[in-house]
């Protein structure tokens, strides 16, 4: 067995914050050193070690635990994708304590990785793939949402992966619910969100945080998406049935809209339908840090030349907001919540809802305001000339049928036939 090799070019300065990582990487000098020493440094990692050989890695984890192994994958060092399975076969013949969440640093195509990793993520490991080291810091962040400190056990699960994937196939309480979105002058119903809930058959409503993290983990994005569009497009043929014509939304990582296929299954499903592409917009959420911005740029002009369309979710709120808006076809942006909240006591709110609104005239954008909780609050929007809003001052989400039941009591026999729109 080879013995444990600490890396030179790590810093031997420690940081003070007491809830960064512990990490260890497999190889003596990785060519993310430099990268891994900065967020040492700066408190991300907690502590830094090396191993140098799969052999090293489990005798070091004995010695001492980690939360976190960190592997280069190449073509001409592929040893890191065999860290998951070693480091489960040593958790499960109890020669370690848990199984450290693993992160692969590779330029390999990613859905090659993710197909070696999906059968690992479903058996309970944890691994997360970037392109290179400027990706480390987003990572560590959703390792640190993951981590639980060794000496505490992990809480024990309301319901097991085989539960998950069997509600995203349609058998076991997975379903959509609709929020409106409505005229902050009128308050007409103008369209919806979809959102997902689930009502496991023992543990009950389980909250859509802790579902949705657990299909991150098992890298089930594309599933779910799969799940709520055609939950949409149900929703959007009982429209049609009744002469109604609304927009509906639907979210999606921008990982999930890189990954090959998922934009033309939107597509097909949709024209097969015989439902108008004008009549649903994705929203991409912020939160996750765009790895392939050629697949996600190539996906959403395939989206928009259809006539879908695409709308920034959390406008205000990410690292590269701008730029985003900038490069990629939006044809629509939701403003944070958490501005609208400040709407009317916080000027600095009010100057950047404000922006929002002349970003919006400019680039010939659709605005939506969400979050909404007051009068007052969609009182300032409409003076500011938002003209769409969602929040539970508003309505909160609805099951289908009420909120099919609700359009057409508000909606008179002449407005039931709408032109297409690509955008309220």
């Amino acid at each position: 067995m080879q013995a444990l090799n600490l890396t030179p070019q790590f810093s031997p300065r420690q940081p003070q914050r007491a809830d960064g990582l512990t990490a260890i990487t497999l190889g003596r000098a990785p060519r993310c050193a430099s990268a891994l020493n900065a967020l040492l440094d700066s408190g991300m990692l907690r502590t830094l070690r090396a191993a140098c050989g799969l052999d090293a890695l489990v005798d070091a984890l004995r010695q001492q635990d980690a939360d976190l192994v960190v592997c280069d994958v190449s073509g001409a060092a592929p040893e890191g994708l065999l860290v998951p399975a070693r480091l489960k076969c040593e958790v499960d013949e109890g020669r370690l304590p848990r199984m450290p969440a693993v992160l692969w640093i590779s330029e390999l195509p990613r859905c090659v990785l993710d197909a070696y990793a999906s059968g690992l993520r479903a058996a309970g490991a944890v691994i997360d793939i970037v392109r290179s080291a400027a990706f480390i810091p987003a990572s560590l962040s959703r390792f640190a949402q993951w981590r639980t400190p060794a000496q505490q056990p992990l809480p024990a699960a309301a319901f097991s992966d085989e539960d998950l994937i069997l509600a995203l196939g349609g058998k076991d309480g997975l379903r959509v619910v609709l929020q409106p979105q409505v005229d902050l002058a009128t308050g007409r119903i103008l369209g919806a969100e979809a959102l997902a809930r689930w009502r496991h058959p023992l543990a009950g409503d389980v909250p859509p945080s802790e579902f949705v993290q657990a299909i991150n983990r098992l890298s089930m994005d594309p599933m779910l998406f799969h799940f709520v569009t055609e939950r949409v497009l149900d929703v959007q043929a009982q429209l049609a049935a009744h002469g109604l014509a609304l927009r509906l939304s639907v979210n999606a990582s921008v990982s999930t809209l890189s990954a090959p296929g998922v934009a033309p299954s939107l597509e097909a499903r949709t024209v097969e339908r015989g439902i108008d592409p004008g009549l649903i917009t994705v929203e991409i959420t912020e939160d996750e840090a765009i790895q392939d911005k050629t697949a996600l740029e190539a996906a959403l002009r395939r989206l928009r030349a259809c006539g879908f369309g695409v709308s920034m979710d959390d406008f205000g709120t990410g690292a590269s907001t701008l730029e985003r808006l900038t490069r990629l076809p939006f044809s629509e942006i939701k403003i944070d919540q958490s501005f609208v909240r400040r709407l009317p006591s916080d000027p600095a709110s009010h100057a950047v809802v404000s922006a929002a609104m002349g970003l919006g005239r400019a680039m010939g954008l659709a605005v939506v305001a969400e979050g909404i909780e007051t009068d007052e609050q969609a009182r300032q929007l409409h003076l500011l000339g938002c003209r769409i809003g969602q929040g539970f001052g508003l309505g909160r989400p609805m099951e289908v049928d009420e909120f099919v039941t609700k359009v057409l009591t508000a909606s008179a026999p002449a407005t039931r036939h709408h032109p297409r729109q690509t955008s309220p």
